[in-house]
């Protein structure tokens, strides 16, 4: 099962593989089949154009039950940090208020996002991601992460490209009614998403967390509403964590299963 330790071993073992394959070939969900905007493109169909999205799959933490605010043993908020990658290859800046994972609705059940952050951590690069995590003291590692906080909006410059980690909060609704977990249960929230994402079924009682499924993801601008297509490996808390031999030689021989990768950017002064 993977439970917070092992999901923390398990991405720093993403990590070693990102690095390895090379920043050159990165596992993104590139939006490459996004259609060429309009003669007379809008301000917002030449930004849904300029802006590129993808889960940064290497340094993503795992969806896990929110402690309750009471301090009881039942909980019925879902907590995920998404580590995303985003870029600008337009001539202008793109005002990101707000990014939004959807998740898809099974026979009743859904995932409703019922909170978000007022602010992104914002990484320059891997090897920054990289920097801030090694820091082996608990609060001179959150005093750097601290330093990298933006308040939204996000102003994204042109040719811009960071890693953001980015807050949200959830709840599993199923029939119209809000579901409440045992917070001492991971396996109940991985059997509730597995109801919305499919999981492959490794042992009776082990489901594998979700390698490269598809989600739309929301990015609002100060000019209206992006839909992006995104790959991402959901990590939840009592998964297991498997990257399968076929996935690993796709992405050695540079068939990267969760995208063509981000074209080359210039690089920012």
């Amino acid at each position: 099962m993977s439970k917070a330790p092992l999901v923390r071993i398990a991405v720093t073992t993403f990590s070693a593989i990102a690095l390895v394959v090379g920043f050159a070939n990165d596992m993104f969900g590139l939006l490459a089949d996004d259609p060429p905007p309009p003669a007379s493109a809008t301000a917002l169909d030449l930004e849904r154009k300029a802006l590129l999205l993808a889960q940064e799959w290497p340094f993503q933490k795992s969806m896990s039950l929110r402690d309750p605010a009471s301090g009881g043993t039942d909980a019925t908020r879902i907590g995920w940090s998404s580590m995303l990658s985003i870029a600008n290859t337009s001539a202008t800046p793109i005002v990101v208020n707000d990014v939004e994972t959807v998740f898809p609705q099974v026979s009743g059940a859904e995932l409703r996002r019922v909170d978000r952050a007022n602010a992104v951590t914002v990484y320059a690069d891997r090897g920054d991601w990289i920097t801030v995590n090694e820091i082996k003291d608990d609060q001179e590692r959150a005093d750097a992460r601290f330093k990298r906080s933006q308040p939204l909006p996000l102003i994204l410059q042109p040719g811009r490209r960071i890693l953001i980690e980015y807050e949200q909060a959830f709840e599993f609704w199923l029939g119209g009614t809000r579901q409440t977990f045992a917070t001492t249960d991971d396996e109940q929230l991985v059997r509730a998403v597995a109801v919305l994402v499919p999981m492959r079924q490794l042992a009776e009682d082990q489901l594998q967390c979700p390698f490269g499924e598809r989600f739309d993801t929301v990015v609002r601008t100060a000019n209206g509403e992006i839909h992006k297509p995104v790959r991402y490996v959901l990590l939840v808390a009592g998964c297991a964590v498997i990257i399968r031999d076929d996935d690993r030689a796709r992405m050695l021989d540079e068939d990267d299963p969760l995208g063509d990768g981000f074209p080359d950017l210039e690089p920012t002064p």
